[in-house]
């Protein structure tokens, strides 16, 4: 289950702002979008840049661009894509 809500950082604790659906003991996984928030900084231009560099080629290898071309054009010619309901 994916859900987005926010929190307030006190004390050194998250405090959710809204009702979570979580019991005792519950793991769960965090993610935080900081930079929205008037406490931390933005990461200056050349950051973003060396950030994007060391990234760069990840995917590399993991897929086939030229099949999922394929899959895709063969895709839209046999019509096997569901009718949308309007």
């Amino acid at each position: 289950m994916l859900k987005t809500i926010k929190a307030k950082f006190t004390d050194g604790v998250l405090v959710p702002l809204e009702p979570v659906a979580f019991e005792e003991g519950d793991e769960i996984l965090l993610s935080f979008d900081a930079a929205s928030s008037g406490g931390s900084k933005k990461p200056s231009k050349e950051q973003t840049i060396a950030a994007l560099r060391e990234t760069a080629g990840a995917w590399r290898g993991s897929h086939d661009p030229e099949e999922l071309k394929r899959r895709i054009y063969s895709e839209r010619v046999s019509g096997s894509s569901p009718t949308p309901e309007v």
